[in-house]
This record gives C-alpha cells, sequence and structure tokens, in this order.
C-alpha cells in the first residue's frame, strides 16, 4: 500500500486522462497522415496516368487488334493456305492462329516495356509511407517511454 500512488480529492493526478488524452493526439495524427497518404497516392497514380498514356495507346491498340481482328484474319489466311499452301485446313488455320498470337503478343509487350521504362512506381508514396511509419513507431515508443518514467516516478 505504501507504493500506491496518493490521489487526493482535487483529482491533481489523473493518469487515466493523461493517457487517453496521449492516445487520442496520436490516432489524430495517424488519421491525418493516413488522408494525406491517400491524397499523395492518387496525385501519384494521376501523375503516373498522365504519363502513360503512349504506353496505354500500345496496349489497347494490341489488345484491340486481337480482339477484333483476329477471326477475319484467321479465316482469310487459312483459306490461303488452303487453296495456295495445299494444307488441311486444320494446319492452316493453326499456322494463322499461331502467327496473328505471335504479332499481338509483340505489341503488347511493346507497351508493356513502355509502360515500364516511363515509370518509377510511386516512389514519393512509398518515401511518405516510410517516413510516416517510422513517424508512428517512434512516437508510440516515446509514449511508452514516457508512461513508464511517469509510473516510476510514481512508484517512488
Amino acid at each position: 500500500m505504501d507504493r500506491q500512488t496518493q490521489v487526493n480529492g482535487r483529482g491533481d493526478h489523473q493518469p487515466a486522462r493523461e493517457v487517453a488524452r496521449s492516445a487520442s493526439d496520436v490516432w489524430h495524427h495517424v488519421l491525418t497522415l493516413a488522408e494525406l497518404q491517400i491524397r499523395l497516392l492518387a496525385a501519384e497514380v494521376g501523375d503516373q496516368l498522365r504519363r502513360a498514356r503512349t504506353a496505354s495507346l500500345l496496349i489497347a491498340l494490341g489488345c484491340l487488334l486481337f480482339m477484333v481482328a483476329l477471326p477475319l484474319i484467321l479465316t482469310a489466311a487459312a483459306l490461303v493456305l488452303v487453296e495456295q499452301g495445299h494444307l488441311t485446313p486444320a494446319e492452316a488455320f493453326g499456322a494463322v492462329a499461331g502467327a496473328t498470337f505471335v504479332v499481338s503478343c509483340i505489341f503488347i509487350a511493346a507497351g508493356w516495356w513502355q509502360f515500364r521504362r516511363g515509370s518509377n512506381g510511386l516512389v514519393r508514396s512509398r518515401l511518405e509511407w516510410t517516413l510516416n511509419w517510422g513517424w508512428l513507431k517512434e512516437t508510440l515508443r516515446a509514449e511508452r517511454r514516457a508512461d513508464n518514467r511517469s509510473r516510476s516516478t510514481a512508484d517512488r
């Protein structure tokens, strides 16, 4: 009993309120940082999308070519191979399908390469996230140290 903190009727020492206020401050900062992190991410994604126009266009062109022209190319080329190349219909359709697939993959790969070459991968958001996470951990450690100091002072 002699090591317990003495509390007078005036409420001078109220650790529960201090802890609640401290926790409230930390959560307020965490929510503010989360909001700012989301805003930065949105701005950076918008910036990346604006810079990725050429890559997106190449990818879209490759996909459009693949989806729209594929049946026509396969049919026409296969019929030409059947007539001119003396192939069976199965061989002709297989050869044309493979060639068309390779061409569309080349377009998609070129667009993807262009996209990767022009993108740094959200550098600012990653850096800010690292700084915010470090700040939160340090703040929680400092709160724990301050709480331990106040307990050891109260035990005396």
